[in-house]
C-alpha cells in the first residue's frame, strides 16, 4: 500500500496535502494513509495559541481551524503523533488518542493501532530528561515550566511501548535515536547540518529511549522529523545489536561508518534468516514543509503475510483505522501506575516488573478476546468540536469564556469503553477544572495577552537554550532562514 510520510507541518496543513496530491496524480498511485511525525499544531482558535510553545512571530492561525470547523476535509485519512510545537491544550484532551477534526487521527502521548494489517505505534513528544520520571501534571493555563514539560516525553509511555510484544510495522517518533547517525550516511548529514557535528561526535543528537525501542522492539519501518533534514538509515538487528558507541571519531572528523559495520551485517544477516521478528529496520527522517524541501516521502509498504495478527483476525476492516487489541490490554493493566506510589517509576524501575507485567497483558488479552464487545475493534469516527472554532471564539467577544474545555467527550467514551478510570482526573492531566471561575478569560483581552505576558514567558525560557545542545528542547527556527 502506499503510505505518506510528513516530516514537521508547522501548521502548514493545506501546503502537505497539496504536495501529495501532485505526487499521486503524477505518479498515478492511490494514497493509502498519510503519517506526520510531529509539529502538527492543532490550533483551533486564537486560544489555543497561548499554549503553543514558539516565538511570538510564528503564533499563527495557519491552516489546521479550516479543518476541524468543517470548511475543509482532510483529503487523505491521517494520522499524526505530537512534537515539541503543538497546540498542546488541545492534544491534552485526548491523551489516549482520537480525532481531532474528520479524517485527521492523534495518536496520543503514546499509542498503537491497526491499518490494513499494518501495526503502527507511535510515541509524542520529545525527550528530556529531567521530566522523563515525573507524573503527567501538567494544567491548563501553563506555567513557565508547564508549556514544555507538556510535551517531554514521560516513563509511562516508553514502558508501555516496551511491553508489545507482537511485531511492530511502523513506529513513528518526533525526534531520532540517539546513535541512528551511525547507520547512515553521516558525512552528508553534517555537510547539510554541519552544527549538528559537535552533538553527533558526543553521542547527544536524539533520544536514548527511542534507540532502545528501535533495538529491542525492532519495526520494520521508523519514522520521525524535528531536524529539519532529511535522513535515511539502515539498522540491522540480531542478539547483540551493533553498539553505536563504538564509532571512532578523529580529529573532529566523522568517520565512514560502512567499513565498521561491514562486518557485523554480514555476520547478522545469516543469523536473522532463521528469526521470527525482522531482520532490519528502514530508518526515514523528514524536513520542514518548505518550497524544495524533503518534507513528503511516498513510501510502498507491503503487508507481511507470515506475520502473527491473530489478536484482530476477524476484527480488523479494510481501509479503516482500528484499535489494536494488545495495547488496549496495555493500557488496562497499567493504569495501576497512575497511582501515587508508582507515578515516579523511573522506566529502568519499570522494566525490572516487564515480566509480571507482560503476563498480566497476555490474561487480559484472554480475557478481552472472550468479550463480545471487543469483536469490532474499529475506530468509530466520533469526532465533535471539543471547543469554539474561530468564527465562533470571533462572536464570544466581551463574554467570559474559558479558552480550555473541561472535558473532551471522545475521551470520555473511550475510558468508559475500555472500562477504566480516567486516569488524568483529579491529577490535572485532563484539562479538569475545579474552579472554573478562576480561569475565567474575557476574549478583549486574550489577544492582548497573546502579545504580552505568554511572549515574554516564551522569550525568557528560549534564552535560556543553546542552538546547539544535546537533544535540545527547540530547533532554533530563526537558525535558518527559510523559515516562513
Amino acid at each position: 500500500m502506499k503510505i505518506a510520510v510528513v516530516g514537521c507541518v508547522h501548521g502548514k496543513l493545506d501546503k502537505v496535502y497539496s504536495k501529495i496530491r501532485y505526487l499521486s496524480k503524477k505518479n498515478n498511485y492511490h494514497i493509502d494513509l498519510v503519517i506526520i511525525c510531529g509539529d502538527f499544531q492543532t490550533v483551533r482558535n486564537k486560544s489555543d495559541l497561548d499554549s503553543l510553545c514558539v516565538k511570538p512571530k510564528f503564533k499563527l492561525m495557519h491552516d489546521f481551524h479550516r479543518y476541524y470547523s468543517g470548511e475543509k476535509t482532510a483529503p487523505f485519512l491521517t494520522i499524526f503523533i505530537g512534537g515539541n510545537h503543538e497546540a498542546s491544550n488541545y492534544l491534552q484532551e485526548l491523551n489516549f488518542g482520537g480525532w481531532v477534526a474528520p479524517n485527521i487521527y492523534y495518536l496520543g502521548r503514546s499509542g498503537v493501532i491497526n491499518f490494513n494489517g499494518l501495526k503502527i505505534a507511535g510515541l509524542s513528544g520529545i525527550f528530556k530528561g529531567y521530566h522523563l520520571n515525573l507524573p503527567y501534571e501538567e494544567k491548563y493555563p501553563y506555567s513557565n515550566e508547564e508549556i514544555r514539560s507538556i510535551y517531554h516525553v514521560r516513563s509511562l509511555d516508553i514502558f508501555r511501548l516496551h511491553l508489545i510484544q507482537r511485531n511492530i510495522d511502523i513506529m513513528i517518533t518526533h525526534d531520532w535515536p540517539r546513535g541512528i547517525t551511525n547507520h547512515g550516511d553521516v558525512n552528508l548529514l553534517l555537510k547539510k547540518k554541519p552544527f549538528f557535528r559537535k552533538d553527533v561526535e558526543n553521542n547527544g543528537l536524539g533520544s536514548p529511549m527511542n534507540w532502545e525501542l528501535l533495538i529491542k522492539k525492532r519495526p520494520r519501518y521508523y519514522f520521525c522529523a524535528h531536524l529539519h533534514c532529511k535522513f535515511t538509515a539502515l539498522v540491522f538487528h540480531n542478539n547483540n545489536n551493533f553498539n553505536s558507541n563504538n564509532i571512532n571519531y578523529n580529529n573532529n572528523q566523522v568517520q565512514n561508518y560502512q567499513q565498521q559495520q561491514q562486518n557485523y551485517q554480514q555476520q547478522q544477516l545469516q543469523q536473522n534468516c532463521k528469526e521470527q521478528k525482522p531482520t532490519q529496520t528502514q530508518f526515514l527522517a523528514l524536513d520542514k514543509s518548505l518550497p524544495g524541501r524533503n518534507f513528503v516521502e511516498i513510501m510502498d509498504i507491503r503487508i507481511n503475510k507470515d506475520k502473527e495478527i491473530e489478536l484482530n483476525e476477524k476484527r480488523v476492516t479494510g481501509g479503516k483505522l482500528c484499535y489494536d487489541l494488545e495495547w488496549l490490554a496495555i493500557l488496562k493493566v497499567t493504569q495501576e501506575l497512575f497511582s501515587k506510589e508508582n507515578r515516579l517509576k523511573s522506566v529502568q524501575n519499570l522494566l525490572f516488573e516487564k515480566n509480571t507485567y507482560t503476563e498480566k497483558v497476555n490474561n487480559e488479552i484472554s480475557n478481552m478476546k472472550n468479550d463480545k464487545q471487543y469483536n469490532d475493534l474499529q475506530i468509530p469516527e466520533n469526532f465533535q468540536p471539543s471547543a469554539p472554532t474561530l468564527k465562533e471564539e470571533s462572536s464570544l467577544k466581551g463574554q467570559n469564556f474559558i479558552p480550555n474545555v473541561l472535558e473532551n467527550q471522545q475521551h470520555l467514551r473511550f475510558v468508559n469503553w475500555l472500562g477504566i478510570t480516567d486516569p488524568w482526573e483529579g491529577l490535572g492531566g485532563s484539562n479538569q477544572v475545579e474552579n472554573s471561575e478562576e480561569i475565567n478569560i474575557n476574549l478583549n483581552s486574550l489577544e492582548n495577552n497573546l502579545s504580552t505576558q505568554s511572549n515574554q514567558q516564551i522569550l525568557e525560557e528560549e534564552e535560556e537554550i543553546p542552538i546547539i545542545a544535546k537533544n535540545p528542547d527547540e530547533i532554533d527556527l530563526d537558525m535558518e532562514f527559510d523559515f516562513d
